[in-house]
């Protein structure tokens, strides 16, 4: 998978990274999110179709994105952001860790088990912390079972789900979102 190169790509050691460079080929030049924002920006000018919105909604943000009863409420409620207008939920969506508020920070948490576990942080106890999932899913963890929690530092929102958008359904989604 791509992860799994780009993990052998990093590695300390030259000699592996050579090999795999040999084995896969040089890792291509990846654009910059700005580079990527730019692609889409035409997307701001085309009419799009709300009904084709919904679809890659469903498709692309549902698991984390709630509007009304549909999706489930890990990142912020559509209808929260959709004020902000089109071309900052364009950008918010190409390049989630731009401005990311704090309650939207990523966590990594280790446990005793040896699990890492990557979510956003809900209730906090002495004796418990609760994770938040996609899917509406939660995790609650006795204390004494978590080795360590760091921030990542990166909103929990993944980078590149624009991947293989043209610009029209970009602009589907965009009317779909302003228009709730």
């Amino acid at each position: 998978t791509a992860s799994t190169l780009a993990t052998l790509r990093s590695q300390k050691d030259g000699g592996l990274r050579s090999r795999v460079t040999k084995i896969f080929g040089a890792p291509e030049k990846t654009k910059t999110r700005q580079q990527v924002i730019n692609e889409y920006l035409p997307a701001l000018k085309l009419k799009g179709d709300v009904a084709k919105g919904k679809v890659i909604y469903t498709q692309r943000c549902a698991t984390c994105h709630r509007y009304g009863k549909e999706g489930f409420a890990l990142g912020p409620d559509l209808v929260t952001i959709k004020t902000t207008g089109r071309e900052k939920i364009l950008t918010n969506f190409i390049d989630p860790n731009r401005e990311v508020v704090a309650n939207y920070i990523a966590y990594n948490i280790k446990t005793k088990g040896g699990e890492e576990i990557v979510g956003l942080l809900g209730d906090e106890t002495t004796t418990h912390v609760r994770i938040k999932l996609p899917l509406g899913q939660e995790r609650l963890l006795p204390r004494t079972q978590v080795l360590g929690m760091r921030s990542l530092g990166q909103s929990i929102m993944p980078v590149g789900l624009e991947a293989g958008m043209t610009k029209q359904q970009m602009a589907d989604l965009l009317e779909f979102i302003t228009g709730l």
